[in-house]
């Protein structure tokens, strides 16, 4: 539930948000975050 929640709020996030949430995940070593932005964004440069 917590995932399908936070999918919810990447996908009112500009890709210029997504990314700089990106680089601060990964400079905080959450890896498991970045991840998820970078599916987010994968998906929308797929469109």
């Amino acid at each position: 539930e917590e995932l399908e929640e936070t999918k919810d709020i990447l996908s009112t996030l500009s890709l210029g948000q997504l990314k700089k949430q990106m680089k601060e995940a990964i400079n905080d070593e959450n890896y498991e975050k970045a991840s998820e932005l970078r599916d987010e964004i994968n998906k929308r440069k797929e469109k």
